[in-house]
C-alpha cells in the first residue's frame, strides 16, 4: 500500500512538472524568471556602455607628442616620468653608464626615457638584454614601438 500511494504521488509530480512550463515553476520558487533575467543583462549593459569612454584611451596616451619626429622605430625605455627633475636624473644615470639618453615626450604629460633607438625590434631586443646586465635601473625598462596598432 506504502508503495503504490509513493508510486501515484511521484507519478503525479512528474505529471504536474511535465505540464507546467520551467518559467511558472521559477516563477513559484521565487527564482527569477528568464524575462526578469534579460531585463537585469540588458541593464547592465546599459550601464556599462555608459561608463566606456568613447575614445580609446590607451592608443592616446601612448602616443607622441604630435610636433615630434621619431628617428627609430624602436626604443629601448629605461622609465616613464611626470617630473622633468626625474627625466633629468634619469638622463644623468644612463650617461654615467655610456648612454646618449633620448628624452620622448608624451601627449599624456610624461616623458620616456630611451636609452637608445632602433629601426628593428631584433636590435632593440639586443639592447635591452644588453642594458639588463647594467644596474642603471632595476624594473622599469621596456621596448617603446613608435607604430602602435598599425598606426604611423
Amino acid at each position: 500500500m506504502k508503495k503504490r500511494t509513493a508510486l501515484f504521488i511521484s507519478l503525479a509530480i512528474m505529471a504536474l512538472l511535465s505540464l507546467s512550463s520551467c518559467e511558472w515553476l521559477k516563477h513559484s520558487l521565487g527564482m527569477k524568471t528568464s524575462a526578469e533575467i534579460e531585463a537585469m543583462m540588458q541593464s547592465q549593459q546599459e550601464a556599462v556602455q555608459q561608463e566606456t569612454p568613447q575614445q580609446d584611451t590607451i592608443s592616446t596616451i601612448e602616443q607622441p607628442a604630435a610636433d615630434q619626429q621619431m628617428e627609430f622605430r624602436y626604443y629601448v625605455i629605461l622609465g616613464s616620468f611626470k617630473e622633468a627633475s626625474n627625466v633629468e636624473l634619469m638622463e644623468k644615470d644612463a650617461k654615467k653608464f655610456g648612454y646618449d639618453p633620448i628624452a620622448i615626450p608624451m601627449s599624456n604629460g610624461f616623458t620616456m626615457v630611451a636609452a637608445s633607438g632602433h629601426n628593428t625590434l631584433n636590435e632593440a631586443a639586443k639592447a635591452l638584454a644588453q642594458l639588463e646586465e647594467t644596474d642603471i635601473c632595476p624594473y622599469d625598462r621596456w621596448i617603446y614601438d613608435t607604430v602602435q596598432g598599425g598606426r604611423k
